[in-house]
């Protein structure tokens, strides 16, 4: 589903104007009638797709998911084809996005460069690394 997104979102902005590799690199904006058919065609919010100048906006990991999970959505109210598919990869992307935010947390504490938090972490994973849970447990 990611690689049609991406193809299709690259093969829209191709037959607009040709410039795909000039705005993936945001060396232009997307012109807002272009923005609007990109919108439409997806069915989700321009905002979701560029920055405040109109760039080609970097999609995180989360942001990826969001995504993903407000195309399936829709497919699953369309209802045009069997949905279970289509609610089983809701489910699956519903827990890497959970995923994905711890991710996101641990690296932002991580870029903190604090050898007392680095220590902790550390302390913390061995633990769990090595299934000693007890004592983390009595923590939480």
């Amino acid at each position: 589903m990611e690689k049609k997104l991406s193809k299709s979102t690259g093969n829209i902005l191709i037959r607009l104007d040709g410039s795909k590799n000039d705005r993936h690199k945001k060396r232009r904006p997307i012109p807002k009638e272009r923005l609007s058919i990109l919108s439409q065609y997806f069915g989700i919010d321009e905002g979701l797709l560029v920055d405040e100048k109109n760039f080609t906006r970097n999609i995180n990991p989360v942001s990826k998911i969001d995504i993903q999970m407000i195309l399936l959505n829709k497919m699953i109210e369309e209802g045009k084809e069997d949905v279970e598919p289509y609610r089983e990869k809701l489910q699956k992307l519903q827990g890497e996005r959970v995923k994905q935010i711890r991710i996101a947390r641990l690296a932002s504490i991580l870029n903190q460069e604090n050898p007392e938090i680095n220590r902790i972490i550390d302390a913390v994973l061995d633990r769990v690394e090595s299934g000693n849970l007890d004592k983390l447990q009595q923590l939480v």
